[in-house]
């Protein structure tokens, strides 16, 4: 089974899932005890993050924001950022393939940090989405070299 060029859009289910655990968040914040600043620091810092986790994994209008994958005949990923940067890696044993969530995680030479991919059913082509599915639960997760840390 050979997998096409997976091409990756704007998932309005995972922004409204991130949207929904910043207000779960807030709330929690507000209704805390302690220090009004603590709360304020606490609040800013959460409120950045979601910002950014938005921007590129839900929405994918940071510049940074993996918007193609491929898997080429070495058995390397090759994921192209929005700005046309190329990342070649190998999946992690940790990334998560369930029907209605699949997170890639790959290890990038010379990169610290793994980079993932959040992929949901609205963000892909239905088609292309199953079969990745299949792909990496079956011959991919047989085959490849899958790398846990």
């Amino acid at each position: 089974m050979q997998l096409p060029r997976l091409k990756l859009t704007a998932s309005k289910q995972l922004a409204g899932l991130l949207s929904l655990l910043y207000a779960i968040t807030l709330v929690i914040l507000l209704f805390s005890n302690g220090h009004g600043w603590l709360k304020l620091l606490l609040l800013l810092a959460v409120s950045i993050y979601v910002w950014y986790a938005i921007t590129r994994f839900a929405l994918r209008t940071s510049s940074s924001a993996i918007m193609q994958c491929w898997l080429d005949e070495k058995g390397l990923w090759n994921l192209q950022t929005k700005t046309g940067r190329l990342y070649r890696g190998i999946l992690r044993g940790d990334s998560l393939i369930t029907p209605y969530l699949t997170i890639l995680s790959f290890k990038i030479n010379k990169r610290y940090w793994p980079l993932a991919i959040t992929i949901t059913p609205d963000a892909i082509d239905k088609e292309a989405f199953r079969r990745l599915r299949v792909y990496l639960r079956t011959t991919y997760a047989k085959t490849a070299r899958i790398d846990a840390y």
